[in-house]
């Protein structure tokens, strides 16, 4: 909130919500912002809803910006993804999460989080690796502009990429 008070003016609202609360209660706004690289938690099906929620509260010509990070190209095209990965390593134990499967009728990976030693079981996370473009062209079937700014071109230290976009279509 500090960082955005300080690039408008004017007042400033911020609400942390579920993508499914009725934001409309909340009146309507001129920029909506989600900053935290977190669309891996929203599934194509979720992120639409986010997205036609968000487009719902903004003025006519409301501005949506979204931080993210090409998590498809990072992985799969730059080979990154691996099937075992080493999360957290403690004193006397490490925390490895392993691929355990897909779901094609969702888009997600299922990850299982384990304790080692022991292969204590102590979690699962399904994840969206949403690459930059498409969370864009999903916001142009609601949005009239869509782009993509990428973290070297906006100037902003400690922000990743930026979706931007702006003007919800009004059906």
């Amino acid at each position: 909130m500090l960082l955005v008070e300080e690039w408008v003016s004017g007042e400033v609202y911020g609400a942390v919500m579920d993508r499914l609360d009725d934001l409309s209660r909340l009146g309507k706004f001129d920029v909506a912002l989600i900053f935290g690289h977190t669309m891996p938690h929203f599934d194509p099906f979720q992120a639409a809803e986010l997205f036609r929620n968000v487009a719902g509260v903004l003025e006519g010509d409301g501005v949506f910006l979204l931080e993210e990070t090409d998590r498809f190209g990072a992985f799969f095209y730059r080979r990154a993804y691996r099937e075992i990965v080493p999360e957290v390593r403690g004193e006397d134990y490490t925390v490895i999460s392993l691929d355990e499967g897909y779901d094609p009728l969702r888009g997600v990976i299922r990850r299982g989080y384990y304790r080692l030693p022991g292969w204590e079981k102590i979690g699962e996370m399904e994840t969206r690796y949403w690459d930059l473009a498409g969370l864009a062209g999903l916001g142009k079937a609601l949005f009239e502009e869509a782009r993509i700014i990428r973290n070297g071109e906006h100037g902003i230290v400690n922000v990743g990429d930026i979706i931007y976009l702006r003007g919800p279509h009004r059906t």
